[in-house]
């Protein structure tokens, strides 16, 4: 046993031979990192600003489908919010308003919150004034000044999630409007100021 020592003691040695300029380099180094404020010193880990923000929605309406992250690199990906755009449009007649990408934002950390990156079942989302006003005659919850009209409001179902749990997660988010629609089945989602309903 003792000899496996020295030997191993020898081994250690000539692996760790350094030279004093070396030594005094990594010395001066490590020395400097730690008088350095931790705001100076860089960061290896990604920030989550940083990571890309993906979603996968479906229309019901319309069979299509679109998956695929909408920012990167700390910023919104334009071509990618004209496809979330038209993906989002007014059904009934085809017309598309670009996104408020906030809604976006909203949908993903929504989805961040329960842990569920299921496929999004987009309800309704964008609707023109006219679309507006022809529901609202046939006697359907729909506001003269409906978010919708202003691309900013999406109805949604999560599979995996149950409305009551969607409906929590977005009222703890603490962002925009939360519109809560047991029978008729979804939850209402938009970027205006914050309140329940």
């Amino acid at each position: 046993m003792r000899g496996f020592s020295a030997t191993f003691s020898n081994l250690q040695y000539k692996r760790l031979e350094v030279n004093r300029r070396t030594l005094l380099h990594a010395l001066t180094a490590g020395a400097a990192c730690l008088a350095a404020p931790a705001w100076a010193t860089p960061s290896l880990a990604v920030t989550s600003s940083e990571l890309p923000r993906h979603l996968k929605l479906h229309n019901p309406y319309t069979g299509e489908r679109l998956s695929q992250p909408f920012w990167e690199q700390g910023q919104y990906l334009s071509d990618s919010l004209n496809d979330f755009s038209y993906l989002l449009r007014d059904f009934h007649n085809g017309v598309s308003m670009a996104v408020d990408p906030r809604l976006l934002d909203l949908l993903f950390r929504l989805q961040q919150r329960l842990d569920n990156f299921s496929e999004i079942q987009v309800i309704s989302a964008y609707r023109t004034p006219a679309t507006n006003r022809r529901l609202r005659e046939q006697g359907f919850n729909v506001s003269d000044h409906s978010l919708h009209s202003k691309a900013q409001a999406v109805d949604i179902v999560l599979p995996g999630s149950s409305l009551k749990a969607v409906r929590r997660a977005a009222i703890e988010l603490g962002r925009g409007g939360v519109g809560y629609y047991p029978e008729q089945g979804f939850i209402h989602l938009d970027t205006g100021r914050v309140r329940r309903w």
